[in-house]
């Protein structure tokens, strides 16, 4: 199937992105919860909404510093009590700062803090399995994204993850990852 997706926003004088969306699957999914003889039920209408805020919040010769907010749920959420994902609400917010090295003007920082809270299918399942869950999981992440050429950028990340899979027998993780941007240029 396909993950299908709208979005409705608007960016207007310091609004970067100011936006709504919803998206939804066209097939049946599995589900969390097994039949008797446990194989994954499967289900459709699997689908959620958003919504994010996205602002500068000042620019000059310091460079320009940015913040967002952002959240979601996924509906089943609402009447399914999770039976599709662990998780069924999030939400977060981050601030950039970019330009604020001379002469590396494409060069960002980032600060970002989300959470997303796990279902109550996933904190009833386990429970009946004898097993505690946490309501949420964290992550702290700070982020470096450097332009190296004109066609390649990298981007170490640093997260600090807490309560990571709501397990409360896992400890804390610290997450580590690089990602690269190549961009290609010229007609094609």
């Amino acid at each position: 199937g396909a993950l299908l997706q709208g979005e409705v926003g608007l960016i207007r004088g310091p609004w970067n992105k100011l936006a709504i969306g919803a998206w939804t699957y066209s097939t049946e999914h599995e589900t969390l919860t097994t039949d008797a003889d446990g194989n994954p039920v499967t289900e459709d209408w699997e689908t959620g909404v958003y919504a994010l805020a996205d602002r500068s919040l000042a620019s000059g010769r310091f460079g320009e510093l940015n913040a967002y907010v952002q959240g979601g749920i996924h509906t089943d959420g609402f009447a399914r009590k999770g039976r599709f994902n662990a998780f069924t609400r999030f939400v977060g917010a981050g601030v950039t700062w970019g330009g604020f090295l001379t002469g590396r003007p494409e060069d960002e920082v980032g600060l970002m803090l989300a959470s997303a809270w796990s279902s109550d299918g996933v904190r009833d399942d386990r429970a009946d399995e004898g097993l505690a869950t946490d309501a949420r999981e964290t992550a702290l992440e700070l982020t470096y994204r450097a332009r190296v050429t004109e066609w390649l950028a990298v981007q170490p990340d640093l997260q600090y993850v807490i309560n990571p899979g709501v397990d409360p027998d896992v400890g804390n993780a610290l997450v580590v990852g690089m990602r690269f941007e190549v961009t290609l240029g010229g007609e094609w």
